[in-house]
């Protein structure tokens, strides 16, 4: 993250994630669907994020941005065992 924290262009396309996730999910779509065909999985093109800090980073995503879509997402995590 402290790569991330000096180039600009990879904040702005980190800090649109939250609100399309909450998109997503307001429209009825899994977590699971949001990082794979749905195309929301956290990376850019010069960074990227392993699959624990992808969880923990649309976990907290969500409770700022739609905080009524929390305990959803934390039982699909622990439903997948990846929370």
């Amino acid at each position: 993250m402290a790569e991330l924290a000096g180039d600009s262009a990879g904040r702005r396309d980190l800090i649109e994630f939250p609100q399309m996730w909450c998109d997503g999910l307001a429209e009825g779509h899994s977590v699971a669907f949001l990082f794979s065909e749905g195309g929301l999985y956290p990376s850019g093109g010069d960074w990227g994020t392993r699959k624990l800090e992808a969880n923990e980073l649309l976990l907290m995503g969500v409770k700022a941005y739609c905080p009524d879509k929390v305990d959803e997402v934390t039982q699909e995590l622990r439903d997948g065992g990846e929370y």
